[in-house]
């Protein structure tokens, strides 16, 4: 009997011991992130597929139902043990789905149901990870998803990592379509986003939600002390193989205290991600891929609020407007106007900051110029030279009024030049407006210089939900908050023009 036992038990350890060296020399694969249900970059550019081999040498075929073969060979694997290989598919306009077949004297491996589309990962920090479980009406919006079958997700696990990976770790939702499964933990600013973007374009969307909490900057070779680059090498960097169409990306609050490196140290970081994302997808990502910006909502917490403002400038890299002379191929959705007072730290109600992304997305990415995706901002000023001391701000478009509070004045009793913390700071309610101008009065400040104006510039400027005081007639979207010096200097000017170049705010 104890012999039996023991063979019954030695029986099992061989067992174990095969599947262990079977499951260390696998043979022909795919790369962790190409499954079924996934989407690849449709035509123009032409999709990348890779993964692994154990006979350095073996010629490899890949096969897209009905589209044609591409071929390549097994190489070492520079960064592991055994091989991998690579390919770019052929260019597929054609949404499916496919099948995509691999194989080589090692065996075959195939994903199935896969659908040609535009790829777009949703990354930044705790607000991009806010749930559609949580969102507002989030019961209605996941059972509407089900229409969109054409949409597919994916969320990798957060992952550190020291070194650069080459292929991920695992993932929390593998690639699906929208279910009430799959969608109650995945990001609700990225699904809504893909699922407006789609009633749009018509094409097949894949979205790839990549957050992390208190995340700030991925890049690596930033000149500031790099921060999460553990995320970076663990997330970022092994999805840079993979053809992606855009980025959006949503920052939050845990970057406040950094407000005045921020806007060069993104720039860094875009920069670097489409560089990297080029190079590994053997330039078939674009070196300008979109990015979509959502910049930072009403902040009430008392230890933030007064940095908000300063932030949210530095988010334009202090030109107010994106895209502009620094951040090219970028745009971005201003929400100082969505108030949640029930969840002020992370409001609910996602809906219209996706809307607002998908604007600039058709508009920039998708080339639309005809979609209007900024609010309305000023293009001129006028000062009435009698004792109400009223002061006229033009616009570029149509607006309505829907407060009158918003606009603050610098007085300054010391400096003609520059507005300082000490200065007065004095609220300047709209007196009247017309389709095009408000009209606002600077007599509060008595004999003081003007030497500054500000729009919704403080942490939660707005009175109510989607209730700050100017948006755009036609589109709908809140004025852009602004804030500018050296009014007093210029102030016996009849006419100041806020964008004489580059569109950026100047006095």
């Amino acid at each position: 009997m104890e012999d039996k036992t023991r063979l019954h038990s030695d029986a099992k350890w061989t067992t174990l011991l095969l599947l262990i060296l079977l499951e260390e020399t696998a043979g022909l694969e795919y790369a962790s992130y190409y499954q079924d249900h996934m989407v690849l970059q449709r035509a123009p550019q032409r999709a990348l597929l890779w993964g692994y081999g154990r006979q350095i040498g073996d010629p490899v075929t890949v096969d897209v139902s009905g589209k044609g073969s591409v071929h390549t060979r097994i190489i070492k694997y520079t960064n592991g043990t055994g091989g991998v290989w690579q390919v770019k598919l052929p260019a597929v306009y054609d949404a499916g789905p496919f099948n995509i077949t691999a194989f080589s004297p090692e065996g075959n491996v195939s994903i199935d149901d896969v659908l040609f589309g535009d790829v777009w990962m949703c990354s930044g920090q705790t607000d991009m990870a806010f749930p559609m479980s949580k969102v507002t009406n989030s019961t209605n919006e996941i059972h509407r998803s089900a229409e969109y079958k054409d949409i597919r997700i994916l969320k990798p696990k957060e992952y550190q990592s020291a070194t650069a990976l080459d292929d991920l770790k695992g993932f929390d939702i593998n690639w699906a379509a929208p279910s009430n499964e799959s969608l109650y933990n995945f990001s609700a600013i990225c699904w809504l986003f893909g699922e407006y973007l789609y009633s749009q374009i018509r094409h097949p969307i894949g979205l790839i939600q990549v957050s992390f909490p208190e995340a700030t900057h991925f890049s690596p070779e930033s000149s500031i002390p790099p921060i999460d680059q553990e995320s970076w090498n663990g997330m970022i960097y092994p999805l840079s193989h993979m053809v992606t169409y855009g980025i959006i990306w949503y920052q939050g609050s845990g970057n406040l205290k950094s407000d005045y490196n921020y806007g060069y140290d993104f720039i860094v970081m875009m920069s670097n991600i489409r560089s990297l994302y080029r190079s590994k997808t053997l330039n078939e990502t674009s070196s300008s891929m979109p990015f979509g910006i959502v910049q930072m909502g009403p902040i009430t917490v008392p230890a933030y609020a007064g940095q908000a403002a300063d932030f949210r400038w530095s988010q334009s890299f202090d030109y107010g407007v994106v895209p502009n002379g620094r951040l090219t191929g970028a745009f971005m959705a201003v929400t100082t106007d969505l108030v949640d007072p029930q969840s002020p730290d992370h409001p609910r109600c996602k809906q219209p900051v996706s809307a607002r992304l998908v604007l600039g997305a058709l508009n920039i990415a998708y080339g639309d110029k005809d979609v209007e995706f900024e609010g309305p901002y000023p293009n001129g000023i006028t000062f009435v030279r009698n004792a109400t001391k009223l002061m006229r701000i033009q616009y570029n478009q149509i607006i309505v009024v829907r407060s009158r509070s918003g606009f603050v004045f610098c007085c300054s009793s010391e400096s003609s030049e520059k507005c300082y913390d000490t200065d007065k700071h004095i609220p300047a309610p709209i007196l009247f407006h017309d389709q095009t101008s408000v009209t606002i009065s600077y007599a509060d400040c008595g004999t003081d210089w003007v030497v500054g104006i500000s729009y919704d510039w403080s942490g939660s400027p707005c009175e109510a939900y989607e209730q700050c005081a100017i948006y755009s007639r036609d589109s709908g979207l809140p004025a852009l908050p602004i804030s500018t010096d050296g009014l007093g200097i210029l102030g016996l000017l009849e006419t100041i023009y806020l964008y004489p170049t580059g569109r950026q705010v100047v006095f």
